[in-house]
C-alpha cells in the first residue's frame, strides 16, 4: 500500500517569489500568465488547507504580493509582454490561423485590445489583413491537404467540408470561397 501524499505547506511571499522565478526561468511568460499561475497556486493551497484559507487578511496580503512580484519582474525585464504577444501572433499566423482567431487567442491569454492590435501590426510586417488571411488560409489548406492541395477532384460534399474547416479556423466566407475557387481554377500564388 502506498503512503498518502504529503501536502505542501501553504505558500508565503518567499515561496511565491521562488515559484515565479522558477516559472519565468523555464517558460516564456507574460504578466497575465505569471499572475494566473501564482493565483492558481493560492487557490490550490486554499483547497488543501481550509483553515489557512479562512484568514482573508493573509490571502489579500498574498494577492497584493503577487501583484508586486509581477510588477517587479516586469520592471527587471524578466519577460516582455509585447514581444511575447507579437511572437505568439506570428506563430499563429504560420499555423494558418485567421487574424480574428489570432486576436481571440491573444485575448484569451490575457492581453488587452491595445496590446493585441500592436502585436498583430508588428506580426503583419506592413501587409493588410486580407493578404495575411489569404496566405494563412493557403497554409492551412496545405497543412490539411484541402482546397488547392487536395488530391483528386472535390465533389460538393468535399467542398462543404473544406469550407467548414476554413470557417472554423476563423476565415471569412469571402476568403474561404476565394481559396477554394483558386483550387478549382489552379490560381495559387
Amino acid at each position: 500500500m502506498r503512503p498518502p501524499k504529503r501536502t505542501a505547506p501553504p505558500p508565503d511571499a518567499t515561496s511565491l517569489r521562488a515559484a515565479a522565478l522558477r516559472y519565468v526561468a523555464r517558460y516564456a511568460a507574460h504578466s497575465a500568465k505569471l499572475r494566473r499561475i501564482l493565483l492558481t497556486r493560492l487557490q490550490k493551497a486554499a483547497l488543501q488547507h481550509p483553515d489557512w484559507a479562512r484568514d482573508t487578511a493573509r490571502l489579500s496580503q498574498l494577492r497584493q504580493q503577487i501583484e508586486q512580484i509581477v510588477n517587479e519582474f516586469a520592471a527587471k525585464n524578466y519577460f516582455d509582454d509585447a514581444a511575447y504577444a507579437s511572437s505568439k501572433a506570428r506563430a499563429l499566423q504560420r499555423q494558418g490561423k485567421a487574424q480574428r482567431r489570432v486576436a481571440a487567442s491573444l485575448q484569451a491569454e490575457g492581453f488587452d485590445a491595445e496590446a493585441i492590435g500592436a502585436a498583430q501590426a508588428e506580426a503583419a510586417e506592413g501587409k493588410d489583413n486580407a493578404t495575411l488571411d489569404r496566405a494563412a488560409a493557403l497554409r492551412l489548406c496545405q497543412r490539411k491537404r484541402i482546397g488547392p492541395y487536395r488530391r483528386g477532384d472535390g465533389d460538393m460534399a468535399t467542398l462543404r467540408r473544406e469550407f467548414a474547416a476554413l470557417a472554423r479556423a476563423g476565415f471569412s466566407s469571402a476568403i474561404a470561397q476565394d481559396v477554394l475557387r483558386a483550387a478549382l481554377d489552379d490560381d495559387i500564388d
